[in-house]
C-alpha cells in the first residue's frame, strides 16, 4: 500500500485514530475526505464510510472504501465513526438517521480494519433519544458500554451518557444514565457559550489511567471556539459520580478528542481537529487534523506535551489567533518521548483545582515538583 498523504495534509473532521495491534498499522474513519482519491462520480447504493491507513502517523493511504449504505435504514449523518478491536473483530459505531428518524447509534461489523463492514444488530442509543458520537467502553467486569452525547437541542443542556450493552453489542439492556451535562463545566463562566443552550456536548473519549482511574475528555462550544474538558469517576467506574476539572485540556478551537496508544512505544496520543474559525466568525484555512502527545500527571489530569503535525499553524483559533501565521510548516514531525520532558511531574503544578462550582470538590489538587 502506498502512503502519499502528509498528516499536515489532514483534514478530517471528528478524527478517530484505530491504533490497531494486529496489523501494527493505524485507521482513521470518515464520511467524506477532501484529500486524497475517492471515486468522483461513484455508482454506489447511498452513503459510504472510508478509511485511510498509516504505518507510521505522519504518512498516510489514500481512502479506502470500508462500507456502503445498500438496504442499511441509514440514509443521513454518517457521524463520528469510531472502529474498535473487540473479540477478534473490527465494529464501527456510528451515527445515523433518515427522514422522520431520530439520529441513532449502531454498529457495524467486520473481520478487517479496512472492510467490508455490515450492519449488525439494533440501533444501541435509547429509543426517542436524539444521539451523537457513540464510543465503546469495557469495564472491570469486562462488560461493554455505548458512552454518547445526547444531543442538546433535544435537552437544551446537552448530556453525555451511558448504555450498558449485550455482550455481543447486538443490543442495549437496561436503562441510559447521564454521566453530567454541559453546564457542569466549571470553566463555563470563562468559556461556555450560553447562547447554544446550557453547554452542547460532543466527542466523549474514555480513557483508563495508568493509576486505575477513569476519565472522560469531552468537547463543547465556546466564545472562542471548541474546546475540551476533563471528567474524572469519583468511583473509577462509568457510573460516576464525575467531577470536573476546572480549565479545559484544549481551549484553542480543538475539538472531539480521541485518545489512543503510539504503537511503537505506548505514548498516549490525542487527535482532534481545528475547525479554522475565529471568535469573530472569520473564516480560516478549514478544518485540520492534529495530533498531540500526552502525558498523565496526577488524579486523573492529562496534559499535552507536543504537537508533531505542524497542522496548528493555519487553523488555530481561541485566544491564540494572534499567532496564527500564514507560512506553513515544512519541517518533517518527529515523535516526543516522556523522557524528553523530565517524565510526569517534571514542571511544578500548583494551580489545579476541582471547581468550587461543584458539590463534589475536595480542595486544591496540587502535585510535587
Amino acid at each position: 500500500m502506498d502512503y502519499p498523504i502528509h498528516v499536515r495534509d489532514m483534514n478530517v473532521a471528528e478524527a478517530n485514530i484505530l491504533a490497531d495491534p494486529v496489523s501494527n498499522k493505524y485507521y482513521m474513519y470518515a464520511n467524506k475526505f477532501r484529500i486524497g482519491l475517492t471515486p468522483a462520480e461513484r455508482k454506489g447504493t447511498g452513503e459510504t464510510f472510508y478509511a485511510l491507513v498509516s504505518e507510521d502517523l505522519i504518512h498516510w493511504s489514500n481512502p479506502v472504501l470500508v462500507f456502503e449504505q445498500n438496504d442499511f435504514w441509514g440514509s443521513q449523518d454518517y457521524q463520528g465513526p469510531e472502529c474498535f478491536l473487540y473479540e477478534g473483530k473490527y465494529y464501527l459505531l456510528a451515527a445515523f438517521s433518515a427522514p422522520g428518524r431520530f439520529r441513532k447509534i449502531q454498529a457495524l461489523v467486520a473481520d478487517s480494519p479496512l472492510g467490508p463492514f455490515a450492519p449488525w444488530g439494533e440501533p444501541l442509543s435509547p429509543a426517542g433519544w436524539q444521539c451523537m458520537d457513540g464510543t465503546l467502553y469495557i469495564d472491570r467486569e469486562g462488560e461493554p458500554w455505548l458512552v454518547f452525547a445526547h444531543d442538546w437541542v433535544q435537552v437544551y443542556d446537552g448530556q453525555i451518557a451511558a448504555v450498558k450493552l449485550a455482550r455481543d453489542l447486538t443490543h442495549a439492556v437496561g436503562n441510559p444514565i447521564v454521566l453530567f451535562r454541559g453546564s457542569d463545566a466549571p470553566w463555563s463562566d470563562d468559556f461556555m457559550y450560553t447562547d447554544e443552550g446550557g453547554g452542547a456536548v460532543r466527542g466523549p473519549a474514555v480513557h483508563r489511567m495508568k493509576d486505575g482511574g477513569l476519565v472522560i475528555l469531552w468537547t463543547t462550544n465556546t466564545p472562542y471556539g471548541l474546546a475540551v474538558g476533563i471528567a474524572k469517576s469519583e468511583s473509577d467506574e462509568i457510573y460516576g459520580p464525575w467531577q470536573q476539572f476546572d480549565k479545559p485540556v484544549y481551549c484553542l478551537d480543538g475539538g472531539n478528542a480521541n485518545l489512543f496508544n503510539r504503537l511503537n512505544d505506548g505514548m498516549l496520543m490525542m487527535v482532534l481537529h481545528h475547525r479554522g474559525v475565529d471568535y469573530a466568525g472569520t473564516k480560516g484555512p478549514g478544518i485540520k487534523t492534529v495530533m498531540y502527545e500526552l502525558e498523565e500527571v496526577y488524579y486523573g489530569l492529562l496534559e499535552i506535551v507536543n504537537e508533531f503535525t505542524g497542522n496548528w499553524w493555519g487553523s488555530i483559533g481561541g485566544h491564540a489567533i494572534p499567532y496564527r501565521t500564514r507560512v506553513p510548516v515544512t519541517a518533517e514531525p518527529r515523535y516526543s518521548t516522556l523522557a524528553d520532558y523530565s517524565g510526569p511531574f517534571g514542571r511544578r503544578r500548583v494551580k489545579w483545582a476541582m471547581a468550587p462550582e461543584t458539590k463534589y470538590k475536595k480542595g486544591k489538587i496540587t502535585t510535587k515538583d
